[in-house]
């Protein structure tokens, strides 16, 4: 889940638009096959409120990976994303396509981002590009892992955020 501001890969050229401005049936471009791929299917938005009453609330509390924090453009500025957010990192020699999947709260570890619990006591809207099948997608030109549309049904039967 991305914070407003995020700015979404939409084609080779990095041609970017902010994720809440990505619309249903636009194409977003495939880092892995280098080719303008996926088409956003829905794009869910998650107002998590302020000053959430809920034993676990600093869960809820974006992830801030600071800019150029694991590499050049890794990401090209800050960038809020949810805890849970998986982010593929590393080179082409190792991983599922050829990147190591980290969770943005693991990154807070490393230096390489900070679990922003203060703004928790702020509301915070988060956007989730939904696909017809899992996807790798660049946003601020850091690759994430996009959800299928079928995922986001499974997890609607857990009692959690998405």
């Amino acid at each position: 889940m991305l914070v407003i501001g995020a700015r979404i890969q939409e084609s080779e050229d990095e041609t970017s638009t902010p994720i809440e401005e990505l619309e249903v049936g636009q194409c977003i471009y495939d880092p892995v096959k280098d080719q303008n791929q996926f088409i956003v299917k829905m794009l869910k938005k998650q107002v998590v409120p302020a000053y959430l009453n809920h034993m676990n609330r600093d869960a809820y509390a974006p992830v801030r990976i600071f800019a150029h924090a694991l590499g050049k453009d890794m990401p090209s500025m800050d960038l809020l994303v949810s805890s849970e957010q998986l982010i593929l990192v590393g080179d082409f020699s190792r991983g599922l396509c050829g990147y190591n999947e980290r969770s943005a709260i693991s990154l807070c570890a490393t230096g390489a981002a900070r679990h922003e619990v203060e703004r928790i006591n702020l509301p915070v809207t988060y956007f989730v590009p939904l696909f017809s099948a899992p996807a790798v997608f660049r946003a601020n030109g850091l690759m994430l892992y996009g959800c299928s549309i079928n995922d986001i049904v499974h997890r609607s039967n857990r009692k959690r955020l998405i």
